[in-house]
């Protein structure tokens, strides 16, 4: 599909081409062609690349890592006699095989 981007916009290339020649005849001190000679060549390979971005396949999911984020917790369990225990879990490494 790039190529059909960059042979699609040749012609618009060639024509901005076109429009920098009679500024190349402009007097000295005016507006200078090389700017737009720059982007005449510059137009063709850019259609090409964004033809071939919005041809490509979507991607596919990401796979979820085998390894995961340290875990932090902070519980408050009631025991059999009613007290109250708080837990800190920390889980540093988790990984899943």
């Amino acid at each position: 599909m790039g190529a059909c981007g960059a042979l699609s916009a040749t012609p618009i290339g060639l024509t901005v081409a076109w429009v920098g020649t009679p500024v190349e005849h402009l007097p000295p001190g005016s507006i200078r062609s090389s700017p737009i000679y720059v982007a005449a060549a510059l137009i063709p390979p850019a259609v090409a690349v964004l033809g071939y971005n919005l041809s490509r396949p979507k991607a596919e999911p990401v796979r979820p890592s085998l390894l995961e984020a340290p875990e932090f917790r902070l519980r408050v369990e009631i025991g059999e006699d009613g007290s109250f225990h708080t837990m800190l879990d920390l889980r540093l490494v988790n990984a899943r095989f």
